[in-house]
């Protein structure tokens, strides 16, 4: 009799094992794809602040040459005044 306990015993614990395994592995599954979801999420986040960036940066450099074509433009009219004057 103590045989057949035994095989129940061992195959209720191998059964029980392989549950387990299955389960941390399935949990293991999930939570590399959760941290993947992460990664991919701050990657997006990470591009649209760079593409905000790249907008602003290039914004400014079209008002820095605006400014200084005005300048170049006063500073043109000045010179031709001063022709027409002399």
């Amino acid at each position: 009799m103590a045989p057949t306990i035994l095989r129940d015993y061992e195959s209720t614990y191998t059964f029980l094992y392989i549950t387990t395994s299955a389960s941390k592995t399935l949990f293991d599954t999930v939570c590399i794809q959760l941290e993947l979801e992460k990664v991919k999420k701050r990657r997006l986040e990470r591009e649209r602040e760079k593409e905000e960036r790249d907008r602003e940066q290039e914004m400014m450099q079209r008002e820095k040459e605006i400014e200084y074509f005005r300048e170049w433009e006063k500073q043109e009219d000045s010179v031709c005044f001063h022709q027409a004057v002399s």
